[in-house]
C-alpha cells in the first residue's frame, strides 16, 4: 500500500481521526514521525508501516477516533 498524503488524510478522517495535511506536515517537520519516501514530484508515498507510526503518534496526542 503506497498512498499519497491526501488519501491518508481522507481515509483517517472517515474513520473519525482528527487530522489535517498541516498537522501531518508539522509532525514531519518537527521530526516527531519519520517522513515517508518521496515519489514523483516530491509526493509523499505512505507505506502501511508509515501509516501505523502516524496512527500511534495520533493516539498518543489524543487525536484518535472518539477522543
Amino acid at each position: 500500500m503506497m498512498l499519497g498524503t491526501t488519501e491518508i488524510v481522507d481515509e483517517l478522517r472517515k474513520e473519525g481521526w482528527a487530522i489535517s495535511h498541516a498537522y501531518i506536515s508539522y509532525l514531519i517537520r518537527e521530526r516527531v514521525i519519520r517522513s515517508p519516501h518521496k515519489g514523483p514530484g516530491g509526493v509523499l508515498l505512505w507505506s502501511s508501516t508509515d501509516v501505523a507510526a502516524l496512527r500511534r503518534e495520533l493516539l498518543c496526542r489524543h487525536r484518535g477516533p472518539g477522543v
